[in-house]
């Protein structure tokens, strides 16, 4: 990776952050997109049915800061890869269930993975943008929220018109798991890169100065001979 394209590699980053919170709030607006479907499967009254839309918050409320020690703990790209494998698991899963039970334990782990959304957005901000762009940079990131909700209302009813509300959830889970691990390939701390940077330019001097040495011997060699010469038969 040249100066450039590390200088650069910030945006994309941010670009990231932007398209899994935009994820994000997709994922959030499924279950309210497909209420009235899911109620007539499963013959839920209005009641229940608030229970199983409120149960999100619950775990990702309590979990906001054990998130915070979890990404301080294993970096952001392990934290987030891993925050949004798991809440597109359980999104799938929501799909798939056939009980108020079942129904309300999937909303209470997507919970808990996206808990931990909003605060690895901001440590990738820390960590790639100097403080001087880091407003610039979080509100890129956070406008995905607003992008998100408004792409969520015909994307979903859309998606619920071709393959149901099950498929739904199915096709969003789908595509968090693919963020995930784009940003597992790509993201890296950009003390790493820096490192990789300074031993590829090491390597680079080391090879330079081994052509040196080598050429310098070459020369010593060469005019060698000629004295060599000189001298046997310079009487």
């Amino acid at each position: 990776m040249t100066a450039e394209r590390f200088k650069n590699m910030r945006w994309v980053i941010i670009g990231l952050c932007f398209l899994a919170n935009a994820i994000n709030f997709i994922d959030r607006a499924n279950l309210a997109i497909a209420a009235p479907h899911i109620r007539a499967e499963l013959a839920l009254d209005p009641t229940t049915m608030g229970v199983i839309m409120s149960a999100f918050f619950w775990t990702y409320a309590l979990c906001q800061m054990p998130a915070g020690w979890f990404i301080d703990k294993v970096g952001v790209r392990v934290s987030l890869a891993f925050a949004v494998a798991w809440w597109s698991i359980f999104t799938a899963v929501t799909g798939m269930v056939h009980t108020f039970g079942h129904m309300v334990g999937s909303r209470l782990l997507l919970g808990v993975g996206e808990s931990a959304a909003m605060p690895s957005f901001a440590k990738a901000a820390y960590n790639w943008f100097p403080h001087k762009e880091r407003g610039i940079a979080c509100s890129i990131f956070d406008s995905g929220s607003r992008v998100g909700s408004a792409l969520s209302l015909p994307l979903i009813a859309w998606i619920i018109s071709i393959l149901g509300w099950r498929g739904s959830f199915t096709i969003t889970g789908i595509i968090g798991l693919i963020w995930a691990l784009a940003w597992w390939f790509i993201y890296r701390d950009p003390e790493s890169i820096v490192i990789l940077l300074l031993n590829k330019l090491k390597l680079y001097w080391l090879n330079e100065e081994n052509k040196r040495q080598n050429q310098l011997k070459i020369n010593l060699k060469f005019l060698g001979q000629p004295c060599f010469v000189i001298g046997l038969y310079g009487d």
